[in-house]
């Protein structure tokens, strides 16, 4: 065997090993998904004020078909936070409450448009993170007037 093809046959060898620790780790518990495809978001739910947020930007797309970007506040107790939004263009202002007591799995979000007061929504989401960590809210059934 001559030395190139002995330096190949060992690069060939090191890469199926990283091959195969790759993949060991991507069914890991540092990968570990709930579903095919489906990531842990363990570390937004233990991050209530980013977790809320998330929740409040999809619920206003969602029930108001409004874009919102930075919150003004966000105030936590216990499972509940409460999020404010001013939405720029003259839009009315949102208050957004995300009810996270029936984490992992499921929020609760609602909330109502200041000053018109448009009717109240109350909507409820499951949500998925990927491989980037980034997380994505989807409607569990229809969403309720309040």
């Amino acid at each position: 065997m001559s030395r190139r093809s002995g330096l190949n046959a060992l690069v060939d060898d090191m890469l199926s090993e990283l091959e195969s620790e790759l993949e060991s780790e991507l069914e890991s518990e540092s990968f570990a998904a709930g579903d095919a495809g489906t990531f842990s978001c363990a570390g937004w739910e233990s991050d209530p004020q980013s977790f809320s947020i998330t929740a409040a930007r999809a619920f206003c797309k969602d029930a108001f078909n409004v874009t919102v970007s930075t919150a003004d506040t966000v105030t936590c107790t216990g499972t509940t936070c409460v999020v404010h939004f001013s939405a720029p263009g003259g839009w009315p202002s949102f208050n957004i409450t995300v009810d996270m007591s029936q984490l992992p799995g499921l929020v609760t979000v609602s909330g109502t448009a200041d000053p018109f007061r448009m009717r109240g929504q109350i909507c409820s989401y499951t949500y998925s993170c990927d491989y980037t960590g980034s997380i994505s809210f989807t409607r569990s059934g229809n969403c309720r007037t309040t």
